[in-house]
């Protein structure tokens, strides 16, 4: 059987994450995952799904970075950022898949984005 630490590697859990995440459930380093108990299972699976973390202190705008990846630009209306596949679901900013060098422009890209749901938005409702 294959080690729970990997088996959360395999899911894209990142290697700090999954030593905190395993620790919190009460899970050794060297257990298998056919070796869970049901209830660590559903701590694991707890833990996963609603991790909380606090933010101890934010860095300034020197040290700001975006995020990379998120919804797919082809199954977005880019003149509404209204999803093509649910009507009614808009998407803008960093959730969207696009990340731009520093310098102001993943902001531009946040606030443009949200000005073209929140019209489309506005139509809507009229």
């Amino acid at each position: 059987g294959r080690l729970v630490s990997n088996l959360l590697y395999g899911l894209g859990v990142p290697d700090r994450l999954v030593k905190v995440l395993t620790a919190d459930a009460g899970i050794a380093e060297d257990t298998k995952g056919s070796q869970l108990s049901g209830s660590s299972r559903k701590a694991l699976v707890r833990l996963l799904t609603s991790y909380e973390v606090k933010i101890a202190r934010l860095g300034d705008f020197s040290i700001s970075m975006a995020t990379a990846g998120g919804v797919s630009l082809s199954e977005v209306n880019k003149k509404t950022c209204e999803s093509k596949i649910h009507a009614g679901l808009f998407f803008a900013g960093e959730v969207l898949d696009i990340d731009g060098d520093t310098g102001g422009y993943n902001l531009q890209a946040a606030f443009s984005t949200a000005y073209l749901a929140a019209q489309r938005m506005k139509t809507l409702c009229a």
